[in-house]
């Protein structure tokens, strides 16, 4: 299996605040996936669109100045679809919201992010993982 290539991944996880990028990193080594995996799988999860999923999503990035540059063009839309029912919610907060809800779904910000990683996420990870199609070596 190989690894997709994910372009500008560093961008958008050194944008999350430092105790954010430690649990993405713990929940990418607890549930055996990248980085970048984990922040997909958030968005997937939050906006519910596990169903809606290309098979090849991650093969569309686009041009984007933005941290959301990181993301496929799929996840990029969905995520300003949702932005877009409230004007004063900015893209990078739907990330936000969604990464809080894989940590936390009691949680609503950063701010109320506690170190440490939940078994369930992991769980849930794992089960995303397996459901991936093998890429073509």
């Amino acid at each position: 299996m190989s690894a997709p290539n994910y372009p500008k991944t560093s961008r958008l996880l050194s944008s999350f605040p430092q105790k954010v990028q430690e649990s993405i990193h713990a929940y990418s080594e607890a549930a055996g996936v990248s980085p970048q995996t984990v922040i997909e799988y958030a968005i997937i999860h939050f906006l519910d669109i596990e169903e809606q999923l290309p098979v090849d999503y991650r093969q569309h990035y686009g041009e984007s100045k933005t941290a959301l540059g990181g993301l496929p063009v799929f996840l990029r839309d969905h995520i300003e679809a949702y932005a877009q029912r409230d004007p004063d919610m900015p893209p990078e907060f739907v990330v936000e919201l969604a990464l809080v809800f894989l940590h936390d779904p009691d949680a609503a910000t950063f701010e109320e992010w506690y170190p440490g990683v939940l078994r369930e996420g992991v769980e849930r990870l794992q089960a995303y993982r397996n459901r991936q199609p093998v890429a073509a070596a």
